[in-house]
């Protein structure tokens, strides 16, 4: 592809890591550092154009391919996202997303892709070497444990790290004591592992593994095997994030161990007071392993308030051992994030919505309760008009009817104006351009 000046548009790097926040290695200097960084749903591919690239198509994922041995990756949960110059950022976030393999080499090809001056160029490709992290998984001390579940038998395996899934099932990758294999193998956790042998496990035998981490670095570890935990989970802190515009609150709980899937990613667990008691029946939960946190993310909505703090109730939620949390959790934290009130971002007369100039378009800077913008006698117009009707086009974009056209140098006024967090402005005012 190439821009006016024939310059080409080919990617100059294409950067690939085994996880987020790692330094990236450069297409054609496969020699860049890499940093090691562990945990599920956070690989990150980068991609820099030599020429600034239209913005048409340019985050559809059916424009990018990445393949690995010949199979192409499910980019389909992917987020991605512009830095508005030349990078174009693919996230792989989403519960499902594959996990990349360091020091792997991987295919790239991009569909053909305009410049921004609109010159129309061809499909690209290329390879690269994933970099990122490099270290293998280990045993911490005291986290190779009789299980509970089943004293006699079974070990709880718990890694530093979430373990690939096919090389942490295979029975032949654990032996006990240096001897048998176990009889079975299921990874019943992100980072933990539930071994059992019929011949039977005692305190002090030891466990040796070879098992690969999401990132294909494996791990020879030994551990001796420690007494059972009889406690439960524990809820170590909570807390809130408020974020501008609706939606994409969340709240954070932090447990003291890794924790059973079906019952911590249960809505019903939990119960969340901010100010008033919240509705989390549509809300989407999920485990991070490498802090033992369960996020929960708020619909639109239900909206966190910044000046309030949180109480969140936790309860029937168990360990991998199947050990409930007991007494359930009620714990307080702080809300942070958003703190800014909403503003007047621009106003226009709409002359193809309305040709005498009656339809004014009001764009604010975040999303506010389509309630207060629609409430007619919260608007007030300098030259005395009045606003007869108001249309939600977005939470951010609403659209006046007015009883006559504004002339030059009128404007329009709102006061204590909430955003969806409740923050609330003061008088603003705007001139919408004529």
């Amino acid at each position: 592809v190439t821009d006016l000046a024939g310059n080409s548009m080919f990617p100059v790097s294409l950067h690939a890591v085994a996880a987020q926040n790692s330094s990236a290695v450069t297409f054609d200097d496969p020699s860049s550092s890499m940093i090691t960084v562990s945990g599920e749903s956070n690989d990150v591919l980068t991609i820099v154009f030599a020429t600034r690239p239209s913005r048409w198509n340019l985050l559809k994922a059916s424009n990018y391919t990445i393949s690995l041995l010949g199979n192409p990756l499910d980019l389909s949960g992917a987020t991605f996202s512009f830095d508005g110059a030349q990078t174009v950022t693919i996230s792989l976030n989403a519960n499902w997303s594959p996990n990349l393999q360091t020091g792997q080499a991987y295919d790239v090809d991009i569909s053909a892709m305009n410049s921004d001056q609109g010159v129309v160029g061809a499909a690209m490709s290329g390879a690269l070497v994933c970099g990122g992290e490099s270290t293998a998984p280990s045993l911490p001390v005291g986290l190779t444990r009789i299980d509970a579940a089943n004293p006699t038998d079974s070990v709880l395996i718990q890694f530093s790290e979430a373990v690939d899934l096919t090389s942490a099932e295979t029975p032949t990758n654990y032996d006990l004591n240096g001897g048998p294999n176990p009889d079975s193998v299921a990874r019943v956790g992100l980072t933990t592992v539930r071994a059992t042998w019929s011949g039977g496990v005692i305190v002090g035998d030891t466990v040796n593994a070879s098992v690969a981490d999401l990132a294909g670095n494996i791990g020879v570890v030994s551990r001796a095997v420690g007494n059972v935990d009889p406690q439960g989970p524990l809820v170590v802190s909570v807390d809130g994030l408020s974020v501008v515009n609706s939606g994409l609150d969340t709240v954070t709980v932090l447990f003291d161990k890794p924790v059973e899937p079906l019952t911590a990613l249960d809505s019903s667990n939990y119960g969340v007071t901010n100010a008033t008691a919240l509705v989390l029946s549509s809300a989407i939960l999920r485990f991070n392993s490498t802090n033992n946190t369960v996020t929960i993310h708020l619909p639109a909505g239900v909206e966190l308030d910044p000046t309030q703090g949180i109480s969140v109730h936790v309860q029937d939620v168990r360990d991998h051992a199947g050990l409930a949390m007991s007494p359930p959790a009620n714990i307080g934290g702080a809300v942070g994030g958003d703190l800014s009130a909403a503003a007047f971002s621009a106003a226009f007369a709409n002359y193809r919505a309305d040709a005498s100039g009656l339809a004014i378009d009001v764009r604010f800077s975040e999303d506010i309760p389509t309630s207060f913008a629609s409430t007619l006698a919260n608007w007030s117009v300098s030259g005395g008009q009045t606003v007869d009707a108001v249309v939600s086009l977005t939470q951010a974009h609403y659209r006046l009817t007015l009883s006559a056209a504004l002339t030059a140098g009128q404007g329009l006024a709102l006061t204590a104006v909430p955003d969806m967090a409740g923050n609330l402005s003061g008088s603003i005012s705007i001139v919408p351009t004529l």
